[in-house]
């Protein structure tokens, strides 16, 4: 059962960190949640970017309790959460709550350059428990899917868009190319950065032209996980704010508040 939304909601935006690639965005009506890390309400609409174990474990907890939760993903994680128990499954461009929901696979980063080719050797060597480990959760998932990102339209107007994991130095020109022309100027641009993508993350934002730039940390929890090295953002949030782009860092526990 949907929750009826407060009378008067102290805000027009309210985006929280919840850990790991999860974020809640609360406001006048039904919450979003991205790739939750607890199981999302029936009265949720949940938006997962991708197949980790991180991203769709929770989603299908709610599934098999009977939640139907309502889910925007990749064709193949819908196929695999029904298999889970019932949901809603909304397709990648949807009218829903009066929010215009929009999705869009992209071409991750290479799993293992030669560098990250090289950290995952020496954790694997130091401890071959979490590698297994991690690959059974992966093997219980959907063994194929396309990650996604996310355009979200308000119903006064304003835009959001989660670029997930997107912007990588092997970012394909003419995807990126339609982004822009769909979606440039967003309210508020979410982005994660991959481990050493700092340089090409930072190049590529003045495209977007975002009202605000969510420099958002999707990775270090998984990587420190895993036994992986992890960086500071704050140097490159730094390096965009300098570039004259509105940036801030978004980090687990965190929240934002948009009046």
């Amino acid at each position: 059962m949907n929750r009826p939304p407060p009378q008067d909601f102290p805000w027009s935006l309210r985006l929280l960190h919840e850990g790991m690639l999860s974020l809640r965005i609360e406001r006048k009506g039904r919450r979003l949640r991205f790739d939750p890390q607890s199981p999302p309400d029936s009265g949720d609409i949940t938006i997962l970017t991708g197949g980790w174990p991180e991203q769709i474990e929770a989603t299908a907890e709610a599934a098999r309790a009977g939640a139907r939760p309502s889910v925007v993903t990749s064709a193949e994680v819908g196929t695999w959460l029904k298999d889970q128990g019932e949901i809603e499954e909304l397709s990648s461009r949807t009218l829903i709550d009066d929010l215009m929901i929009e999705s869009e696979p992209y071409t991750p980063i290479s799993y293992a350059t030669p560098k990250e080719a090289l950290h995952k050797a020496s954790s694997a060597l130091r401890r071959p428990d979490r590698a297994l480990r991690r690959l059974l959760r992966r093997a219980r998932g959907p063994l194929q899917a396309a990650p996604h990102i996310c355009h979200i339209t308000f119903p006064d107007g304003r835009r959001l868009l989660h670029l997930h994991l997107a912007l990588h130095s092997s970012t394909p020109g003419p995807w990126l190319d339609r982004v822009v022309e769909r979606w440039a100027g967003a309210d508020w641009l979410v982005v994660g950065v991959d481990h050493g993508e700092e340089a090409a993350v930072l190049d590529l934002l003045p495209r977007l032209a975002a009202r605000k730039v969510l420099v958002t940390d999707l990775v270090s929890e998984v990587r420190r996980g895993l036994g992986l090295p992890t960086g500071l953002l704050t140097p490159m949030v730094d390096t965009a704010r300098d570039r004259g782009v509105d940036a801030y860092i978004v980090v687990s526990g965190a929240s934002m508040r948009f009046e």
